[in-house]
């Protein structure tokens, strides 16, 4: 994969790193590590399978909906409601763990509990990436990118969202400054708009609203160097927020974040998760999703010590945590039970209800070059992260 400006590695390549850093570690990380409770086991079926109603925090297998489907790297869930509590769920797939090898797949759900097998979803692209389901004008549409198996020539593409299926693939401008995949655009729809962010060619990143949701219009800059995972977040009459990740002085990896009262000035950056010493900097994927009443809750993963004995003895947990309108951070939230995932890319979705739709990539297999399969994974949280102040630099998993 070409780099970007010394921040690009494929996914496998970084979840390699992040593996070798960690072998060294986990002795360090073991003598802070609670007692755990055995691995409980997920249940794998060709049956249609139920997504459980909302359930209590940290969340264990009981509680989870897992793709009957393991091919490759599931990640980058995008969703739909439909009538009747329904849903339909579209999300990348790197057959081979990395992006060279993306495709989109889709799941129906007809009532919002009981979910359909994943089936592929094809519009004729070499690679398909990036996919979010939006309304739009009163229309439903599919969003994505397109590019060759190179990377290159990428193209952005729309098509219209029905209850029997997908249309024909609309082409949408071409953004000046977005010519390849690896770019990783990302999507959020806000106030009938839908707002693209990307990494730039040697810059900061790039973000910009799409006129009536099709023509690109002027760019806004939002961080001065080249980073990962940007993604700027619309908040209406209270700004923007944005987050992002890079590798620290003397750490693994970090997620920071800004706001911005006008979504032109921002703020200096925050990091989202300190760590407490001995430990190093490492927090993973950061994805924000509006709270109902201002602000974001930011969902990201973190690694800990689980035993020798653990499927992996060091892995991510998935956290959240809110940030206000001001930038100031709640309390640290644990989503996942410690033993029973290996959690990546996380995403979370606001539906009709107000509960929130959380999806993350369980981590089931790695290879030499990083991670080999990891299966989507689906759970509901009834609502946003408490929201209390705690102390500058304190992290509650740390006590």
């Amino acid at each position: 994969m070409p780099a970007i400006s010394g921040v690009q590695m494929p996914i496998r390549c970084l979840i390699a790193v992040f593996f070798l850093f960690h072998a060294a570690v986990a002795p360090a990380l073991a003598d802070a590590a609670p007692s755990l409770p055995p691995v409980a086991q997920h249940p794998v079926s060709s049956k249609p399978m139920v997504l459980p109603k909302a359930t209590e925090l940290p969340v264990g297998p009981a509680g989870t909906w897992r793709s009957p489907v393991s091919n490759g790297v599931d990640r980058q869930i995008a969703v739909l409601s439909a009538p009747a509590g329904g849903f339909t769920v579209v999300y990348a797939q790197y057959l081979r763990g990395d992006m060279d090898s993306s495709r989109l797949m889709q799941i129906r759900s007809s009532d919002g509990r009981l979910m359909d097998q994943p089936e592929p979803l094809s519009f004729g692209s070499v690679l398909e990436d990036a996919p979010v389901l939006v309304h739009i004008d009163n229309d439903a549409w599919l969003y994505f990118a397109g590019s060759d198996a190179d990377f290159s020539n990428i193209t952005l593409w729309r098509a219209r969202a029905t209850p029997q299926g997908f249309g024909a693939p609309q082409r949408l401008p071409d953004v000046p400054g977005l010519t390849q995949l690896v770019q990783a655009p990302r999507w959020v729809q806000a106030e009938g708009d839908l707002y693209l962010t990307f990494r730039g060619m040697g810059t900061g990143p790039r973000w910009m609203s799409m006129r009536n949701a099709r023509s690109p219009s002027e760019f806004q800059g939002a961080a001065s160097t080249p980073v990962a995972y940007p993604r700027v977040v619309p908040l209406g009459q209270h700004g923007c927020f944005m987050s992002y990740q890079k590798a620290p002085e003397g750490g693994y990896m970090t997620t920071l974040y800004s706001v911005s009262p006008d979504c032109r000035t921002w703020s200096g950056p925050v990091e989202l998760s300190p760590a407490k010493s001995p430990n190093k900097p490492d927090v993973h994927d950061g994805f924000a999703l509006p709270r109902q009443d201002g602000g974001v809750d930011i969902y990201y993963v973190y690694p800990s010590y689980k035993g020798a004995t653990a499927r992996f003895p060091v892995s991510f947990d998935l956290y959240r945590r809110a940030v206000d309108v001001q930038g100031r951070a709640g309390p640290e939230q644990l989503l996942t039970e410690r033993l029973a995932y290996n959690p990546f890319a996380p995403s979370a979705h606001r539906m009709p209800d107000g509960s929130v739709l959380v999806s993350f990539s369980d981590i089931e297999a790695r290879g030499d070059a990083g991670v080999t399969k990891g299966r989507l994974t689906l759970f509901r949280i009834s609502g946003d992260a408490p929201m209390e102040p705690e102390r500058p630099g304190h992290r509650d998993s740390d006590s």
